[in-house]
C-alpha cells in the first residue's frame, strides 16, 4: 500500500516539475454545467487494491516497453485514500466531470475502494458525480452460452442475478449526493457489452426496472453498450435510456494509422445510423472515444491489432495526440447532431481514466523516458511516449474551446482544432 509520506514525496515532486495546472479550475471541485455545456466522463476502474495486486502483475503494455513508462503515482494501491483523492483532484482540476467506475459485484476489495474510499473522498466537491459499471461478462459468466452470448433465461436465474446486484447499488450507492442522477433523480447504471445479452433479456430489464421502483421508490436510468460495427437494432436499443460505445475496437481493416484506416469517418458514420434510430426512440446515444488501444502487454495471444495515439506514421513521435484530439471532435459533432431528446445528458465517455492494460488510459504517465517502439511483438512499430499530463491537458483544452463556443453561440469547428491537413503536415503544436 502506498503511504501517505510515500504520495506527499510524489506530489512535491510534481509541483517541482512544474506540472500545468488550470487556473480557473478548483481541485477540490468542478463546475457545475450548464444545459448546453460538454461534459467528460472517464471509465474508472478501482481494481489495482493491496491484496496481490493481481491487475499490476498481469502486466500491461508500457510496464514491458524496453525502456518502461509506468503511471506518475508508481504501482499504487486504491486502498490508499490519499491515492483515489489524487484522481479526482486531477479529474478536477482538468475538467472530467464524472467516473463511471468498473463495479464486480457487492462486498470485494473493488467495492470497498468505491465505498470507503471514493465516495468518502474530500476531493469529490459538490459537482463531481460518479456512476457504476456493471460488469456483465464477470457478474453474469455462469449464463454465458457457447456462443460467447449472454443468455437471460425464461426461469429468471439471471434475472434474479442482475436483480440482487442492482438492489445492492440501490441500497449502498444510489442516495449518495455524488451519484450521478438525470431526469430529476433517476441514477445512472453503466452495462458492460450489452450488445451480447440474448434470450429473455428484456423482459428482465423491464422487470427490473418496476422492482426497483416498486422497492426503492426510484425510476432507473440505464445505459447499453450496444454500439458496434453490426448497426442498430431498434429492438435492443428501447431496452435503454441512453446507448453507448466502450471501445469501437474489432474489425481487422481497422488496423493500422487511423487516417488512413478512415476509422474515425466510419465511427462516426456508425454513430449516427445508432443516433438516428435512438433518437427517433427519445433514446440518447453517448459517443465514447479512447485515446489508443495495446493489449498486447496482457493478452498477446488473442493477436488483437493496436490502435496507436497518432493519426498518420509521419506524426510518430510529435506528442501531438492526434488520435484523442481527433475523437474528441468527433464526439463533439455526434453530440451536435442529437435530436430533441428530453434532458438528454451531454456527455462524452472517455475509455478510460486508469484501464492501464489495454493502454487506454489518460492517467498521467512518468515523464522525461524516451520513446519506445521495442519490443516489436508488443508495439507493432508503433512509437509509444511518456505522455505525461498532455492528455489530461487535451481534456482541458477541449472543453475550454468546445464550452467557449457554446456560451458564446460559435460553433466553427474549423477556426479552434487542426484539420487532418494540419495533422499530416505536422503543424500542430502541442498546447499542453
Amino acid at each position: 500500500m502506498m503511504s501517505l509520506s510515500l504520495l506527499s514525496c510524489l506530489l512535491i515532486l510534481l509541483n517541482l516539475w512544474s506540472i500545468p495546472v488550470n487556473s480557473t479550475a478548483s481541485s477540490s471541485s468542478s463546475k457545475p454545467a450548464t444545459d448546453s455545456s460538454v461534459e467528460i466522463a472517464a471509465y474508472y476502474y478501482p481494481w489495482y487494491d493491496g491484496n496481490d495486486n493481481f491487475h499490476w502483475d498481469q502486466g500491461f503494455l508500457r510496464s514491458k516497453l524496453e525502456i518502461p513508462q509506468r503511471p506518475f503515482l508508481g504501482r499504487y494501491t486504491l486502498e490508499d485514500p490519499a491515492t483515489v483523492d489524487q484522481h479526482l483532484e486531477w479529474a478536477n482540476e482538468y475538467g472530467i466531470s464524472q467516473f463511471i467506475c468498473s463495479w464486480w459485484g457487492p462486498q470485494n476489495a473493488n467495492d470497498y475502494v468505491l465505498l470507503h474510499n471514493l465516495l468518502r473522498s474530500p476531493k469529490l466537491g459538490r459537482n463531481f458525480k460518479i456512476a457504476l459499471l456493471y460488469e456483465s461478462l464477470g457478474l453474469l459468466d455462469i449464463f454465458k452460452a457457447e456462443d460467447g452470448s449472454l443468455h437471460f433465461d425464461e426461469q429468471g436465474k439471471a434475472y434474479r442475478t442482475l436483480l440482487s446486484h442492482v438492489e445492492y447499488m440501490a441500497q449502498q450507492y444510489f442516495s449518495h449526493p455524488n451519484y450521478l442522477k438525470v431526469h430529476g433523480g433517476k441514477p445512472v447504471v453503466y452495462f458492460y457489452v450489452t450488445r451480447i445479452f440474448q434470450g429473455a433479456y428484456r423482459q428482465a430489464f423491464a422487470k427490473l426496472r418496476l422492482t426497483i421502483q416498486q422497492d426503492y421508490g426510484v425510476d432507473l436510468y440505464l445505459v447499453g453498450d450496444e454500439v458496434f460495427w453490426e448497426g442498430p437494432d431498434p429492438s435492443r436499443i428501447t431496452v435503454w435510456d441512453a446507448v453507448t460505445a466502450y471501445n469501437m475496437h474489432g474489425p481487422p481493416r481497422y488496423a493500422g494509422y487511423p487516417a488512413v484506416t478512415n476509422l474515425f469517418q466510419d465511427i462516426e458514420n456508425m454513430y449516427t445510423q445508432y443516433q438516428v434510430v435512438a433518437n427517433a426512440h427519445n433514446v440518447t446515444l453517448l459517443p465514447g472515444i479512447s485515446p489508443a488501444f495495446n493489449d498486447r502487454g496482457v493478452r498477446l495471444e488473442a493477436n488483437h491489432y493496436p490502435i496507436p495515439h497518432e493519426v498518420r506514421a509521419e506524426l510518430a513521435g510529435t506528442g501531438q495526440y492526434t488520435t484523442f484530439w481527433e475523437g474528441l471532435q468527433m464526439a463533439k459533432r455526434v453530440l451536435d447532431n442529437q435530436q430533441e431528446v428530453a434532458d438528454a445528458p451531454c456527455t462524452i465517455v472517455v475509455t478510460s481514466f486508469n484501464e492501464w492494460h489495454e493502454d487506454s488510459a489518460i492517467e498521467p504517465t512518468v515523464r522525461y523516458v524516451p520513446p519506445s517502439k521495442k519490443p516489436d511483438l508488443l508495439t507493432m512499430g508503433y512509437t509509444y511516449e511518456a505522455y505525461g499530463f498532455r492528455l489530461l491537458g487535451m481534456v482541458q483544452r477541449f472543453l475550454n474551446e468546445t464550452n467557449n463556443n457554446r456560451e458564446h453561440g460559435h460553433d466553427d469547428e474549423e477556426k479552434n482544432t487542426p484539420s487532418m491537413q494540419q495533422q499530416a503536415s505536422g503543424s500542430l503544436t502541442s498546447t499542453v
